[in-house]
């Protein structure tokens, strides 16, 4: 049933980037050095900071890593058990993600360092859905740094290779810090690594490159379109309007002496039949005029 899966009763944060060994190695450290992980909710977020903090030290001391230790224990820490979660209120929702936010931001930057780029790139994506709890004017500097560091980590070579999702990073990253040199910089460069790329590869991007013309030219269509809706239907030549309002008028009279006959008014369709005949000869005539001045024309 639904919420009463074995995935209820499963922490999966640290699950997401390490294997069962890695986790019992992980804990192991934590019992050694002291840090074991408290029971109490306000307990484990205090002791979440302070492997945060542990984790900045070690980091500014290009310890990479006991600075990943520290701050997958900070991970550890905040990863409550779906059941567990169902009883905390929204405030303490909102401070889990508050923290876990930027342990996941240094989380990334740790993973770049140590050269994993694939986790690196898994860690800035929990950081901004940990950034899609909270309200957007609190986390714009946290969410330009995770695009950015997502980025990188596309932007290099192995699993989570992908110049066009890095250029989406860094374009959204410097919307969030328009004023940052740095994305900027990073940004162009991705787009001349994006063009290089296909242009050694043209296998993989021919199907694009061959959408983009169909494009061009169904836009170009629509345009037409467009300006033919708005101008109207090209007009007819004076010939032609003639010719077409004789026939309209023949078919009406036509029209007119069916209805009568029905009704039984013969005298009604004889006097019409008269009328009838001149508005088909008129239509011939004019049929005939309009052969010879397109003859006299064409000539």
């Amino acid at each position: 049933p639904l919420g009463q899966g074995p995935e209820m009763i499963q922490e999966h944060w640290v699950r997401y980037f390490c294997e069962k060994e890695e986790k019992e190695a992980l804990l192991a450290w934590m019992a050694q050095e002291g840090l074991s992980r408290p029971r109490a909710f306000e307990e484990r977020v205090a002791h979440a900071e302070k492997l945060r903090k542990l984790g900045n030290d070690w980091y500014n001391k290009d310890d990479f890593r006991r600075a990943l230790h520290c701050l997958m224990g900070a991970v550890y820490t905040l990863d409550w058990m779906p059941t567990e979660q169902m009883g905390q209120s929204e405030e303490q929702r909102a401070q889990v993600s508050e923290l876990m936010l930027p342990v996941m931001s240094n989380v990334t930057m740790v993973f770049l360092k140590r050269g994993d780029f694939a986790n690196a790139e898994k860690a800035a994506t929990c950081g901004l859905r940990c950034a899609a709890k909270l309200p957007a004017e609190e986390t714009v500097a946290l969410r330009a740094k995770l695009h950015y560091r997502r980025g990188l980590a596309r932007g290099q070579d192995g699993p989570s290779h992908d110049f066009d999702g890095a250029r989406a990073d860094l374009v959204e990253a410097a919307k969030l810090e328009p004023s940052n040199h740095e994305i900027r910089k990073c940004l162009e460069n991705c787009k001349v690594l994006r063009t290089e790329e296909r242009k050694k590869d043209p296998i993989r991007y021919q199907a694009r490159e061959r959408a983009a013309p169909k494009e061009e030219q169904e836009s170009t269509e629509g345009a037409a379109e467009t300006e033919s809706e708005a101008t109207g239907p090209p007009g007819l030549p004076p010939l032609l309007e003639k010719f077409a309002a004789v026939v309209g008028s023949c078919l009406g009279k036509s029209r007119r002496a069916y209805r009568n006959i029905r009704q039984g008014q013969l005298i009604t369709v004889m006097r019409d039949a008269f009328h009838y005949r001149i508005a088909v000869t008129s239509c011939l005539i004019a049929l005939l005029a309009i052969l010879i001045g397109y003859r006299f024309a064409a000539s």
